[in-house]
């Protein structure tokens, strides 16, 4: 069995309004591979390329190390995210931003599991 589909910021493809805590759960318990493509990322400038105000994240739950991505500013180009085993969560928080900053217009991510059969 497949799953896929698409996760989005609020009111993308427009700006997202600040003060906003987002999580999606992906996945199951089962041996699930699945792969995640940020194809849009835009979120509010910050003065330093070190600074995070607003950020999306992608936590891997089902292994000892999990896979922490975790992204502050806009991209340029799509980024995959391959995830071996299980639940993943994404979490995206907006903060308030200063008056004088334009908002971002948040993200659009595309997932796409398939079970794992595991050979001994």
């Amino acid at each position: 069995m497949d799953t896929k589909g698409y996760i989005h910021s609020p009111n993308f493809p427009h700006a997202y309004s600040p003060d906003r805590l987002c999580v999606w759960r992906l996945g199951d318990q089962m041996r699930r591979k699945l792969n995640i493509t940020i194809v849009k990322l835009s979120l509010t400038p910050t003065d330093y390329p070190t600074e995070c105000r607003d950020y999306l994240g992608i936590y891997e739950l089902t292994r000892g190390d999990p896979v922490t991505v975790i992204h502050c500013q806009t991209l340029n180009d799509s980024l995959v995210v391959v995830v071996q085993s299980g639940l993943v969560d994404i979490l995206f928080e907006s903060r308030e931003r200063p008056a004088d900053r334009k908002p971002g217009d948040g993200f659009l991510i595309k997932y796409e599991g398939k079970i794992c059969i595991h050979r001994s």
